[in-house]
């Protein structure tokens, strides 16, 4: 089958272009009926380099189009990852010590994150004392990115933190993925302030399945206060501003039991480039077969046309005697 495509669309560079030709048309076309008229010929006998003029012109425009066009199609094998990035959404990561929020940066870093991660199959879950499927592995950045800029900490119903729901969630999903063992990992973002600590036989399942699950610590030691919608900060029971403190020990335990790694992100410490390249390192996967219609941009044939007509147009003399 043969297919045809256009690179670009007819705009305004496409526009002048033609206004700019059909101008220089013009004028010499009057400047041949002139000399036609001196000479007492017929201009048909001046004007035939008109056509050639034409035919230059309309390659120019065909190669500035970016005329895509080939036969056939073609099957590309997709190797990548999947990839379950499992977030936090307690109330503790709307504090501020890390501008403009921790959840608020990790949103911002996950997508160039994700924009880097080509090929990979990416999932998103989020949780709190539960946890929910909140995109499913996919290829789709765009939606990634739309499930993403709808996150907020109230979205879940309980407040508070646990970890082993949505680690057994993610491990879940991917256990269910046909994708080759090996191929698979988990991403976990909090910070740290866990108050169900994770269940050691899950950490051992993940690890027997080969799971690794990296750890991105977001915050601070030194901590920081809990903004709330309506204005002012978060109090306890007791009447005392809440202070929420970045709390790394569950973090790194899961990424030591799991063989994984630990990361940090905060305004003083950014290792996102550290966890991009763990996950770069690890070895893909085939993940599917893609059907590619074999094309290209062939404007450089346009080209070569209207070359071979300017020079013949330089050529060919017209004799007025």
């Amino acid at each position: 089958m043969f297919n045809w495509q256009w690179f670009y669309s007819w705009g305004t560079r496409e526009y002048l272009f033609l206004l700019l030709f059909l101008a220089g048309m013009f004028v010499y076309l009057r400047r041949l009926i002139l000399l036609a008229k001196q000479l007492k010929k017929s201009p048909q006998n001046l004007w035939w380099k008109a056509p050639l003029r034409l035919v230059t012109f309309f390659c120019l425009v065909i190669a500035l189009l970016g005329p895509s066009f080939g036969f056939g199609q073609k099957s590309v094998q997709l190797i990548g990852k999947e990839i379950f990035f499992i977030l936090d959404l307690s109330a503790s990561m709307d504090a501020t010590d890390v501008k403009p929020s921790r959840l608020e940066k990790v949103k911002y870093e996950l997508k160039n994150l994700w924009q880097a991660l080509t090929n990979d199959r990416i999932g998103l879950i989020v949780f709190g004392q539960t946890a929910f499927l909140q995109c499913p592995l996919t290829n789709d950045r765009s939606a990634l990115e739309l499930f993403l800029q709808t996150i907020k900490t109230n979205l879940l119903p309980y407040p508070g933190t646990d970890f082993s729901p949505a680690l057994a969630l993610a491990q879940k999903k991917l256990t269910n993925s046909q994708t080759a063992e090996g191929a698979k990992t988990i991403v976990l973002i909090s910070d740290g302030e866990n108050f169900g600590n994770p269940n050691p036989a899950l950490l051992q399942s993940l690890k027997n399945q080969n799971l690794k699950v990296f750890c991105l610590a977001v915050g601070t030691t030194k901590g920081g206060l809990i903004p709330l919608a309506q204005g002012g900060y978060k109090y306890d029971r007791q009447g005392k501003l809440v202070e929420t403190k970045l709390n790394p020990q569950p973090l790194k335990e899961i990424a030591r039991v799991t063989d994984s790694d630990y990361f940090v992100l905060n305004d003083n410490q950014n290792d996102i480039p550290k966890l991009q390249k763990a996950l770069t390192e690890i070895k893909g996967t085939q993940l599917e077969n893609r059907i590619l219609d074999v094309n290209a941009n062939k404007y450089e044939y346009f080209l070569w046309i209207a070359l071979a007509f300017i020079v013949l147009d330089i050529i060919l003399i017209v004799k007025i005697l």
